[in-house]
């Protein structure tokens, strides 16, 4: 059995999809997304879309990133909805058919089970194998139970130090304009910009080998060194 972290997707499908094949999935297999499916890229819809499938055929955890944290608050304050679609809300909304701004209805173009799904499956961290996967980052000194969900959700990579536990930390969030991970041996960060001309990448949390793929169909592999 393998499990994968999967970095920030941002709605871009074909490098998901791309990566997915490239993979080879065995049906024991785990996958686990550090959050940000949504926004930025062409086809946040399609992401969702094909997570959702995922989640009926094998075990696949899904991380809330601040996008998604954005994104519900958008719902919930309609002044937010403006600004959470300069921050790529407005591509996700045109996966969705809607290409009228914060206009109301905006908030019915996305189907119930997404809203469902982004609500109320998605996870603040996931322990797994001497790891901890979460979206933005962790507090070095807090045990995991104790930490803050909006650091987990927010905190950049800022030179982390070795959390008290032992554990190694996996993060997306602070993408990685090289489009490669960066490690520190203690924490690793796999957002490698995937919207951006860079590549989504997928670790192998137990032999930290790495494969990415890119919107180009592009594929890459290699192992992480301290």
């Amino acid at each position: 059995m393998r499990i994968w972290a999967i970095g920030d997707v941002h709605g871009c499908l074909k490098a998901l999809e791309t990566l997915l094949t490239e993979l080879a999935l065995q049906p024991e297999d785990q996958l686990i997304f550090l959050g940000d499916l949504i926004d930025r890229g062409p086809d946040t819809r399609g992401v969702i879309e094909r997570v959702l499938q995922l989640r009926q055929e094998r075990t696949v955890h899904v991380i809330k990133g601040n996008h998604e944290e954005m994104l519900l608050i958008a719902r919930d304050l309609p002044g937010y909805a403006h600004a959470w679609q300069q921050f790529g809300g407005k591509e996700a909304l045109a996966s969705y058919g809607w290409t009228r701004g914060a206009e109301p209805g905006w908030i019915d173009a996305i189907p119930k089970a997404h809203w469902d799904f982004i609500k109320n499956d998605m996870v603040d961290a996931v322990e797994e194998a001497g790891h901890v996967m979460v979206h933005g980052g962790i507090d070095s000194e807090l045990p995991l139970k104790r930490q803050r969900w909006d650091e987990m959700r927010w905190k950049r990579w800022d030179e982390p130090k070795p959390h008290v536990s032992g554990t190694i930390m996996v993060c997306g969030h602070t993408h990685q304009p090289s489009g490669k991970p960066i490690t520190v041996g203690h924490a690793i960060c796999i957002d490698t910009w995937a919207y951006g001309k860079g590549w989504l990448t997928a670790l192998d949390i137990g032999s930290h080998e790495y494969v990415q793929a890119n919107q180009e169909g592009e594929v890459r592999r290699d192992r992480l060194e301290n």
